[in-house]
């Protein structure tokens, strides 16, 4: 069973956009700092719905911590599709500056009507466990 610790303080965006609706650009990198110490792993829930339009059959989406790649995931088109991924925490993270995640979509997603922004995909949440 995991244990949720305190909130963590919002991720600093470096790179890509995080807009206000939960959907993330492509391509995002994220800095984390002050993560509980107890934490041993950082939960990313995302979610990818049907109603989108998809540019191929499918969605690879892989995440990064620095440059080591610490998990990846394919969407398949046509169903709603949540993914919770849980990732072990880098044992550098007490560095004075944190760590960066990225989030890297292998396609874009475009919004029906009027909204002409490139999407990966959303971003439920980001938080820290400790797995117990």
């Amino acid at each position: 069973m995991d244990d949720v610790t305190e909130p963590d303080p919002a991720p600093t965006v470096l790179s890509g956009i995080w807009y206000s609706d939960g959907w993330i650009s492509p391509f995002i990198k994220l800095r984390c700092t002050r993560i509980d110490d107890a934490a041993t792993h950082l939960r990313l829930e995302l979610f990818r719905p049907a109603t989108m339009p998809l540019i191929g059959p499918t969605q690879e989406v892989v995440v990064r911590a620095g440059t080591t790649r610490l998990a990846s995931h394919v969407f398949i088109s046509p169903e709603n599709s949540f993914e919770n991924i849980l990732l072990p925490l880098p044992v550098d993270r007490a560095a004075a500056d944190g760590f960066t995640v990225s989030i890297r979509s292998s396609r874009s997603l475009r919004a029906p009507g009027p909204d002409n922004r490139r999407l990966g995909l959303l971003l439920i949440s980001l938080e820290s466990v400790c797995h117990v």
